[in-house]
């Protein structure tokens, strides 16, 4: 999607008497999809813990008055069937964006959100046998549901900085909505847990794809100078 933004940006050449003027263009792109790189293997809750994950971003072509920014984050809200007709519409998610690949170096943006069934679409799925949290309680059959975290608002237009940025899932402390994981095979050097004692990186080993990540999806905004945002 882009957005033609009335501001333009004239520069003069010193060869010629013509200006050529550029157009400040706002694109939003969708940047990851788990389910591009894995599937849904379980369904868990972790009061009191945080769970992180390493994005990569391109910045080099961006000059200085240009920027890009986080605004979306969906993450996958899972209930039990069973649960679902009488879960009360009272348990919070939370989101943050680091924008950094070391979540323990900068304050990160947040967003909590308190989930009701009647803000979502949700449909019926049922996990693998070997769903390695949802299996202990046999929960195997779930409901789910895409929920979408807006940060448009909080994340400024002058954008981020970092190359490499995190995006976590957090519970409070009396939250235990699940959310979806994913099959314990992507990589674990880019995934920090937070188990309440500080945020440790899974393994600095790279290739070492054994780990389960939640289940996002992402989209960023670029804001870039071009001869014409139509193309």
């Amino acid at each position: 999607m882009k957005i033609n933004i009335s501001a333009l940006f004239v520069v003069l050449f010193s060869a010629c008497s013509e200006y050529d003027i550029k157009q400040l263009c706002v694109n939003t792109n969708n940047a990851f999809d788990v389910e591009e790189v894995s599937v849904l293997q379980d369904a868990a809750a972790y009061p009191g813990a945080r769970d992180a994950i390493v994005m990569d971003f391109d910045s080099g072509d961006f000059s200085a008055d240009e920027g890009w920014r986080v605004v979306t984050v969906e993450a996958l809200a899972m209930i039990p069937t069973w649960e679902f007709d009488v879960y009360n519409d009272n348990a919070d998610i939370t989101i943050e964006i680091y924008d950094a690949n070391n979540p323990n170096t900068v304050t990160p943006w947040v967003i909590t959100q308190t989930i009701k069934r009647s803000d979502w679409e949700w449909r019926e799925v049922r996990l693998p046998d070997n769903a390695a949290t949802a299996g202990q309680t046999f929960d195997f059959d779930q409901m789910r549901a895409w929920v979408s975290f807006d940060f448009s608002n909080l994340i400024p237009e002058s954008g981020m900085s970092s190359d490499q940025y995190l995006v976590s899932v957090s519970w409070g402390n009396n939250s235990d909505l699940a959310v979806g994981y994913s099959n314990f095979n992507l990589a674990c050097d880019k995934n920090w847990t937070d188990w309440g004692d500080g945020f440790n990186l899974n393994s600095t080993t790279a290739n070492a794809f054994e780990c389960s990540w939640p289940m996002f999806r992402l989209e960023l905004e670029t804001r870039k100078y071009e001869d014409n945002c139509n193309d």
